[in-house]
């Protein structure tokens, strides 16, 4: 069955060769990509600032809403804060999975 995925990238050029790396990996396995109605959705989250950190979250509760089925991997920065902010993101749905940047 063809997937689609939908990546969501936030801060640095790291952050952007990365996702791009995973939609490269994940077209090769013949998902597609898609804006809506997406079975994986990665968000690879920023927090240099107070303001990233609010945008992560809202782009991961956007997601959610868009594709209830889907299942939102959280990468990036703002998983390696804290325990509290990792928890936080857990938190926000059932079909949320936290990746740290070692597991990527």
């Amino acid at each position: 069955m063809n997937k689609k995925f939908n990546i969501i990238t936030l801060g640095c050029r790291t952050n952007q060769y990365e996702s791009q790396g995973y939609a490269d990996q994940l077209k090769s396995v013949g998902h597609t990509q898609a804006k809506s109605d997406a079975d994986l959705c990665i968000v690879n989250t920023c927090t240099v600032t107070e303001s990233a950190d609010k945008s992560s979250k809202a782009k991961i509760r956007e997601l959610i809403r868009k594709n209830p089925k889907a299942k939102i991997m959280v990468t990036g920065c703002l998983v390696e804060s804290s325990k509290e902010m990792r928890d936080e993101l857990q938190g926000l749905g059932d079909q949320v999975e936290i990746v740290s940047n070692r597991e990527k």
